[in-house]
């Protein structure tokens, strides 16, 4: 089993990010509108969540030890709609089909909670 690394996203990791939008459109499974649409949607969505201010989010990336991209999360601060509490939301959470089952999703998970 491979090591796994999560370490802040940069701007060099933008293009692997906006690479994953076609699998996430793909897992969104809303059969009622055009693939084209959901991917279109996915696009804009995360250039929006992009375009944030960094002191608004976080994003974090997974690599194994040859630096391969393995996933990434996106959180952004929010506020908890019960208690209105300041919180942490995840908007957007990735790991590529060959990374499944490895643990990358978990990872990434705990450094948006950390």
């Amino acid at each position: 089993m491979s090591t796994i690394r999560i370490r802040a996203a940069t701007i060099e990791d933008r293009d692997f990010m906006l690479s994953q939008a076609a699998r996430l459109a793909s897992a969104a499974a809303l059969p009622w509108h055009a693939e084209r649409d959901v991917l279109s949607f996915q696009h804009r969505y995360m250039n929006a969540a992009f375009a944030r201010p960094e002191t608004e989010t976080a994003c974090f990336l997974a690599e194994d030890e040859r630096s391969e991209r393995l996933g990434y999360v996106h959180a952004e601060a929010s506020t908890d709609f019960v208690t209105l509490e300041p919180c942490g939301y995840v908007t957007i959470l990735a790991v590529v089909e060959a990374a499944e089952g490895r643990g990358v999703a978990a990872r990434l998970m705990q450094a948006a909670e950390d």
